[in-house]
């Protein structure tokens, strides 16, 4: 049992953003990797655009959670797929707090992060929308699901274009 609000803030160092994130661990599973940690994004503070090779979600305690898909209120569990090129944050007024969950261990990678092989890379369309490779299984599983909220038929071309890979990422 872990009194979250008698436990004391821990830092955790993102050097990337050279600063530190306020923390409080609750769980750290060694042998899956699963993770939670109740922690706070100051006002203002914006992770910028990144992945993770593990899916992870917010579960927002106070605050507002901002993302590149909307703004979430207390109450609100927003879910990250594994892979998913994503940025969050606190809304500039307000402070964000939130249960921090992982499926498996925990891993950062921030596009044009040029020191880190795994960074992610800007798209070349899109406005400087973040692009990743993708594989052509993960490009019909992501049109599939697109599909199914647009109410149509998903089309799976043999080898999905750049195009149709941002427009369902």
């Amino acid at each position: 049992m872990v009194d979250t609000n008698a436990e004391s803030w821990q830092l955790l160092p993102i050097a990337h953003l050279k600063t530190n994130l306020e923390h409080v661990p609750l769980l750290n599973d060694e042998e899956t990797g699963v993770m939670i940690v109740k922690m706070v994004y100051r006002a203002g503070f914006t992770n910028p655009w990144h992945t993770h090779s593990c899916g992870h979600g917010f579960y927002v305690l106070d605050g507002t959670l901002k993302t590149h898909r909307g703004n979430y209120p207390a109450g609100s569990f927003v879910w990250f797929p594994e892979g998913g090129v994503m940025e969050h944050g606190a809304t500039d007024d307000a402070d964000c707090t939130f249960l921090f969950v992982t499926n498996k261990g925990f891993d950062i990678h921030f596009v044009g992060d040029e020191t880190d092989p795994d960074a992610p890379t800007m798209s070349a369309r899109g406005a400087g929308r973040p692009g990743r490779t993708r594989s052509v299984s993960q490009a019909h599983r992501c049109c599939a699901v697109l599909a199914q909220i647009q109410g149509r038929e998903p089309d799976h071309t043999p080898a999905p274009s750049v195009q149709r890979l941002e427009e369902c990422w």
